[in-house]
């Protein structure tokens, strides 16, 4: 999980390795990126799932 964590931080432009040496000294960091970065997929997934009803200039509205 974590290295392939690291290469999608690499492909987001950003640097993998000093993400590696800071996050060395801040495991629950790492485990707070891996908890955030699953719930953001989660959310994803989620209004995947939604279907707009319409979406107009001010937002959508959504039904189940």
């Amino acid at each position: 999980m974590r290295k392939s964590f690291f290469r999608k931080l690499k492909s987001q432009n950003m640097s993998g390795n000093r993400y590696i040496r800071f996050c060395k000294f801040h495991e629950s960091l790492i485990e707070c990126i891996e908890r955030r970065t699953k719930e953001e997929i989660e959310k994803q997934e989620l209004e995947k799932r939604l279907v707009p009803v319409y979406s107009n200039n001010i937002g959508r509205v959504w039904s189940f």
